[in-house]
């Protein structure tokens, strides 16, 4: 039988990897995650708009919002958002100050209950990135979105590690996902 031969210095690195603030995790922490960003999130009130993704739901739209009748005469100017969100300008501002005040009690209550590693477990599986060709960069957005680059080069990152630099310019740009990598 041959004999193992141990690197102290992969020992020491992996050691150091280990020890790196946010990179603990534990099952209550994701637990927590998943309740705040998913389980107990409360969409923020639609007062005079909707979504709709094809004639049909945008004409149940106007009829649920009350617009329909001011829409047909032109009393009422509607404007498309994002990703088939329609409604006025005010209905469209009240929904975003409230989408952003939820979100600001959402983060702080992510990094008081859990460490960027929680949200990057629940994330890597969520995105599925094991069969991502852009690997982990959904969940490390998501890390980003919740903390900080720092909390991102700070996690301990599953199988296919690409260039942390480059992922992490990608996602500062908004970058669309799944395109190729630029070396």
């Amino acid at each position: 039988m041959s004999e193992t031969v141990v690197n102290q210095d992969v020992v020491k690195a992996l050691t150091a990897l280990k020890d790196r603030p946010g990179t603990e995790t534990s099952q209550e922490g994701r637990r927590e995650y998943v309740r705040i960003t998913w389980t107990d999130r409360k969409d923020p009130p639609m007062h005079h708009c909707f979504w709709a993704f094809s004639n049909k739901q945008f004409e149940q739209g106007l009829r649920n919002t009350g617009l329909k009748e001011a829409y047909e005469k032109g009393e009422v100017k509607l404007k498309q958002a994002v990703n088939g969100l329609i409604g006025t300008q005010e209905g469209l501002d009240e929904y975003f100050r409230a989408l952003k005040e939820r979100t600001a009690a959402e983060r702080a209550e992510i990094r008081e209950k859990c460490t960027p590693q929680d949200v990057y477990e629940v994330e890597y599986n969520n995105y599925e990135c094991m069969y991502d060709w852009d690997g982990d960069l959904r969940a490390l957005g998501k890390v980003l979105d919740w903390f900080d680059e720092e909390a991102v080069r700070a996690v301990k990152r599953r199988g296919w590690n690409g260039d942390i630099d480059g992922m992490l310019e990608r996602l500062k740009k908004g970058e669309q996902l799944s395109q190729p990598i630029k070396k």
